[in-house]
This record gives structure tokens, sequence and C-alpha cells, in this order.
């Protein structure tokens, strides 16, 4: 049986598709057929790897393998969540948590490129507008107030400045945000290497930090949960997590997991310990190690506060980003465009004033 041709999945791909397997594995529904289902109802993109899914899992490969055959086409977080929702028995918790933090980024990233056409728009015309004035006002006119206007006018006569203007600008304007939106909108926006991609938005490193904190405490919560090694949990949530300090930290208190040392101090107590660089709510839960139960009850706490405080800030940013690009980008443009025109202006002006005066 061919398999259907890999395609780049989209963080609306892989958050529609994951709902639906979170929904899936609650229900105990065999996913061969129902997975073939949903390709013909799902977008696009997510109807194929739905469709290839089908496919791996028809042939006798379990879900985690028919993941893994995506290779770099979906983030290595993603993989670790599915891994970590497989080995405590509750796939579902671990792919709503998934879900939560992809559509999160996605909406981001649409509200983003929305706010993105005033900006461009204002910078094409004021470049456009630069070059008429530059070309056809101020080569004309410099004879009124040579000492003023004739910079101008000898500006007017590079055609390579010109050239830039009217072409170069505008083309880098369109290009340079296309080339942003087709590769922020891939799954693989969700791992760190590839953070840089969304991280310039304000607010946006924050958004991810709080996401990373609800899906560790989560991911600890579960294999906490199933009563795996407190080692192994912190391993299945570093990989889970992708936020790179969090990670770091899991793998380092994991180490001191493995050998029997308290979680509070640090090796060789050298530096400060691997704990006090977890989110503060999961801090304060692994402190409780000795108490599973309690330790579960308090990172279950803890993921629910970070999953509310990053749909809070989610929704205000789908505020303040639109007004933030606009006037921090289109009306830095204009405030710099008028400045530069009415400078020359109001100086030809005055320079006409004084020989009318004498």
């Amino acid at each position: 049986m061919s398999e259907i041709a890999l395609q780049p999945t989209t963080l609306d791909d892989l958050a529609a598709l994951n709902a639906e397997l979170a929904a899936l594995a609650g229900a105990r529904i065999p996913l061969e057929p129902e997975l073939r289902r949903l390709a013909n109802q799902l977008p696009p993109g997510a109807g194929a790897l739905s469709l290839r899914l089908a496919q791996r899992i028809e042939q006798g490969n379990s879900l985690a393998s028919a993941l893994d055959a995506e290779g770099g086409n979906l983030p290595e977080v993603y993989h670790a969540v599915v891994e970590a929702g497989l080995a405590s028995g509750d796939p579902t918790a671990a792919l709503e948590e998934m879900t939560r933090s992809t559509r999160r980024l996605a909406s981001l990233q649409r509200v983003t490129s929305v706010a993105l056409l005033v900006p461009i728009t204002v910078i094409i015309l004021a470049s456009l507008l630069l070059a008429l004035l530059l070309y056809v006002v101020f080569r004309n006119i410099a004879w009124i107030a040579p000492k003023v206007l004739q910079p101008y006018a000898d500006l007017a006569g590079q055609s390579w400045l010109i050239a830039a203007l009217t072409v170069v600008v505008p083309v880098l304007a369109i290009v340079i945000p296309l080339v942003w939106w087709w590769r922020s909108r891939r799954a693989t926006s969700l791992a760190s290497p590839r953070w840089w991609l969304l991280g310039w938005i304000p607010g946006a490193r924050r958004l991810h930090r709080l996401s990373s904190s609800a899906t560790m405490a989560e991911v600890l919560r579960m294999t906490t949960v199933a009563g795996l090694p407190l080692d192994r949990s912190l391993r299945i949530a570093a990989g889970a997590v992708g936020h790179r300090g969090y990670r770091r930290a899991a793998l380092e208190l994991a180490d001191q997991a493995a050998t029997g040392q308290p979680l509070a101090d640090s090796p060789g107590h050298q530096q400060r310990s691997p704990l006090e660089r977890f989110p503060p709510l999961v801090k304060v839960a692994l402190e409780q190690s000795g108490r599973r139960q309690l330790m579960a009850a308090s990172l279950d706490r803890a993921a629910r506060s970070y999953q509310m405080r990053a749909d809070l800030l989610q929704t205000s940013l789908n505020d303040f980003v639109p007004a933030m690009l606009t006037v921090g980008v289109a009306g830095t443009v204009v405030a710099v465009y008028c400045i530069g025109m009415m400078w020359p202006y109001t100086r030809m002006l005055h320079t006409l004033a004084d020989s009318l005066w004498r």
C-alpha cells in the first residue's frame, strides 16, 4: 500500500488532529478506521496526516511508532508528550494538554500574520511615495531653495536609490513576512531550536514559558499517578517541554533522583539546585516527592493554574499584538516619513520668507 506523501504539518493541522486523537483515546475507540474517516473531515494537511497514521497503524505499528515515522515533520516535544501519555496509561490527558498549547501558539501566529498587513502596506506606500517625491518633486523644485533642496535633488539622481525604494524595499516588505508566515505556521515551531520564529513577538516567550510549565506539571502528574519512578518521570517531562531551561533542569534533577540525592541539594553544593530553576508551582510540588499522593495533587493544581494563566495571556496578546504592530511599526514609519518630508519643506518656506522679507 502506497503511503501518502509527507507534507509540512502546520500548528492548526496538529491541533485539529490532536483534539480528535484525544477524543478517540478517551473513548477507547480503535484508531485505524476512525483516522481514515477523519481524513475526509479534517483540513487537507491534518487529513493527510491522519491518513498516513491510519496506514501505519493498519500495518501493525503502534500510535507512537506511526508518529515517529513522521520524523522531523512533527516536533520532538510532541513525540515525547505522546510517549508520556502511553507510559502513564493516560494518553488522553497528554494529548489534550498538547492541543491546548498548540492552539495558543497557532492563534498567536494567525493574529500576528493578519496584524502585519498594516505595517507592510505602510512601508510599501512610504517607500514608493518617497521615491516619487525625490524623483518628481524635489528634483524639479531644487532651484527654489538650492541650499536646502539640492541635496535631495542629488539623491534623486542616484538610480540605485530610486530602484531600491521602488523595487527592493517593497519586495522585501512582502517576501520576508511571507517566509516568516510559511515557516512559523509549521508544527516544528513548537520546538525550542525553532522558537526564534515566534519569540520576537512581545509576550510570546512568556506564553511559551507558561505553556511549557503547564505541560511539565501535567506530565509529571500523570507519571506520578501511574507510579513511575521519579527519575523516569522527570526524564519524560524533560522531553515533553519545549522550554530549553526547564528541560535542562529536569534532566539534571533526574540524575540527582536516580542517585538518591535530595532534590533540594545541588551536585557538590557549588551551584544552585536544578529544582530552583523549575516553574515555582512545580518546584513546590516536587518538594513533596516523599508523599506521592500529595505531590500528584499539587501538580494537578499547578497544571490548572498555568493553563489558566496561559489562556488569559493568549487572549490579551490577541488584542495587544495588532495594536503594537500598528503603532510601533507602522506609526514609526509614518512619523519618520513625515519628519523627513516636512523638514525640507519647512526649510524651503523659511528660505523663501527670508528672501521676500529682505
